[in-house]
């Protein structure tokens, strides 16, 4: 057998893994639960059902596509209050992202680093109406 042949044989064999890796990555991203996620990240901070008070951070239900700073009763942080951004899934994106890149001067201690969480907040975010 020569080399070549050895390496022709493991080619359909490396095609395999690199299938079942995307096939694994693409299985784990669906698997985040962006509810589950808020709970454990976000609910210290925020409520999310309609009625609840405001705690630390404002009550987000109903955040996509309203106003930023907008929250009757909550006192926002003046780079908030007057950053005039619609709360689109492109500006939740770079928020979550880098809420201070954003917004500079806002309060906001969390960060998602990892866009596929991110997502799946966002996502979450989306159903709160």
């Amino acid at each position: 057998m020569t080399i070549i042949t050895v390496h022709l044989r493991t080619i359909p064999l490396f095609l395999a893994y690199l299938v079942l890796c995307c096939f694994s990555s693409v299985a784990q991203a669906a698997e985040i639960d962006g509810g589950k996620l808020f709970k454990n990240a976000c609910q210290t901070c925020h409520s999310a059902q309609a009625g609840e008070p405001h705690r630390q951070g404002p009550n987000l239900f109903g955040i996509f596509e309203r106003l930023s700073g907008q929250a009757p009763g909550f006192q926002y942080s003046a780079a908030l209050s007057s950053a005039n951004l619609v709360w689109t899934e492109e500006n939740l994106e770079s928020w979550l992202a880098d809420p201070q890149g954003l917004i500079p001067g806002n309060v906001m201690a969390y960060v998602q680093r990892n866009p596929d969480r991110r997502k799946a907040l966002i996502d979450y975010l989306k159903t709160l109406k």
